[in-house]
């Protein structure tokens, strides 16, 4: 954050680390190393740590505790690099799945601009039809590349792009797409209709329903008490059950 980079860990595919592979005019405190994927590791991501940013933060952090942000690779999240962080007072901060693309300021502000400057370096060796390319070429082309790519302006704009320095939030959360809101269904009362025999669910042929068993009752309560009149609900109510 404060527009410094850390030397970088190469890891080369192969099964042991040669000489041969380093460019004469690699910095001396780069770190190398390989494995058989040419990817990185639970025991790359310890390396790394261990040798690089913990040692190489340390006087900066001066005591102080230090802040590092990870993607959710399990490398990253190991029983010993996080019982290492805790020994060292480094937080860790992991970044939400799928989000690297506005959240993580390497990809923001230095990345693209390490293709862009990578793409000309490597320009000779593609119009040459070249199918493979030797590891101390592609470190060559890498070294020229990365020191025009990780400057100063171009670290401290991942952090300002992705909101963190100066903090701001909007940053991040402007380019997220707001759900669409959810329709909440309003339903409405059921009308005071008094009798039975007024429901609107009582139609022409109207099926077996609560309301059907209700005004049925009532007719048959009607029928039973000589004293009740039947007034014009009940006489449809008839008329519909015939």
């Amino acid at each position: 954050m404060d527009g410094t980079a850390l030397p970088p860990m190469i890891i080369f595919k192969g099964k042991t680390l040669s000489r041969c592979w380093l460019a004469p005019n690699t910095p001396n405190d780069w770190i190398f190393s390989c494995n058989t994927e040419g990817w990185t590791s639970n025991t790359h991501c310890q390396k790394w740590l261990t040798e690089n940013f913990e040692p190489n933060t340390r006087d900066k952090a001066n005591g102080q505790p230090r802040l590092l942000i990870f993607d959710g690779h399990g490398s990253h999240t190991t029983a010993d690099i996080v019982l290492h962080c805790i020994q060292n007072q480094i937080h860790l901060a992991l970044l939400p799945p799928h989000s690297s693309h506005l959240t993580q300021p390497l990809d923001i502000g230095v990345f693209g601009s390490l293709k862009s400057h990578m793409t000309p370096e490597l320009d000779r060796f593609i119009r040459s039809g070249i199918p493979r390319m030797q590891k101390d070429e592609w470190l060559k082309a890498f070294i020229s590349a990365r020191s025009n790519a990780f400057t100063k302006k171009n670290i401290l704009s991942g952090w300002s792009g992705t909101g963190l320095n100066p903090f701001n939030p909007q940053k991040v959360l402007g380019h997220v797409p707001i759900p669409p809101t959810l329709e909440v269904q309003i339903h409405e009362a059921t009308p005071d209709i008094g009798s039975p025999l007024l429901h609107p669910e009582l139609n022409s042929s109207p099926v077996e329903t609560p309301y059907l068993r209700a005004a049925t009752t009532h007719i048959k309560k009607c029928a039973l008490d000589r004293n009740t009149e039947f007034d014009t609900p009940a006489r449809q109510h008839v008329v519909r059950m015939t």
